[in-house]
């Protein structure tokens, strides 16, 4: 999903004003479940 596009700084501040702590919260969450998940399928491999 890299994309070589590329915002305006004030666009970037804007969008990131719109960032809620519940949504901060919900996006930690999903991060660190992942960051789970790869850490799960890392240590099977290096099992086997």
């Amino acid at each position: 999903m890299m994309d070589d596009i590329t915002y305006p700084l004030q666009t970037l501040k804007d969008n990131v004003r719109l960032l809620t702590p519940d949504i901060l919260d919900k996006i930690n969450t999903l991060v660190v479940q992942e960051g789970h998940k790869l850490l799960m399928k890392k240590t099977r491999t290096m099992r086997h």
